[in-house]
Parts: C-alpha cells; structure tokens; sequence
C-alpha cells in the first residue's frame, strides 16, 4: 500500500474589507460552504474600522490543492 503524502500550509490573501461580506455571507453561510467544499479552514479578520484594508489578510490553511480552489472560488465570488 503506498500513501500519499499532501502539502500542508498557509496562505494570505489580500481581499479589500469591502469585499469580505461576499467571502463571508449572511450568517457566515458562504464562509462555511467554502471550507466544506475546499477541504480549507478560511479565517477572515474581524471588522477593524481603524485598520486599512492591507493590513489584515485573510488566511488561508489546508493542502496546497484546498488552498488553490478556496483562493479561486473566492475571486469568483467577488468578481
């Protein structure tokens, strides 16, 4: 039996905060289906009105495959 090992990590993507409403959804409902469908854990900051929009990245943790979907879906979603 041979096992495949996957990739693990994490990734910071820079989504301006006026975007996060699309990532997250009413009741965090697009957050949940996208960790579900990706296999990702997607951890988005807490609204700061004092931050900028740079300065807190949403991140992204998970196999390196999981990571690339959940990166692309979410760029559908605020396109």
């Amino acid at each position: 039996m041979q096992a495949q090992l996957t990739q693990q990590g994490s990734i910071s993507v820079f989504i301006p905060k006026a975007h996060h409403r699309f990532i997250l959804g009413k009741g965090a409902e697009n957050l949940k289906s996208l960790e579900r469908k990706t296999g990702a854990k997607i951890s988005v900051p807490k609204i700061n009105p004092d931050a900028n929009a740079e300065d807190e990245p949403i991140t992204i943790t998970g196999a390196k495959e999981a990571m690339q979907g959940t990166v692309r879906k979410m760029t559908l979603k605020i396109s």
